[in-house]
């Protein structure tokens, strides 16, 4: 697993969060980053609870940890 980069915007540290999909229905989860400082995030990945799978956890810290080519 790799670690987070900095927030592209603010330079805070990032976090992984899994939020509940449905507050009414849990019958699955999203699961993205979002910045401490700025609260900027990453795109969502859904899961249902049935696939609670460390691929998610990997693809939404690639998706965070992309940047542009110049880009700090």
């Amino acid at each position: 697993m790799s670690d987070l980069k900095c927030c592209p915007f603010c330079g805070a540290r990032g976090q992984i969060i899994s939020e509940a999909g449905d507050p009414f229905d849990d019958i699955g989860r999203f699961y993205f980053v979002r910045c401490l400082g700025c609260r900027a995030q990453s795109g969502a990945k859904y899961a249902s609870n049935s696939n609670d799978c460390p691929n998610f956890y990997e693809e939404v810290r690639q998706e965070w940890n992309q940047r542009n080519e110049g880009a700090t």
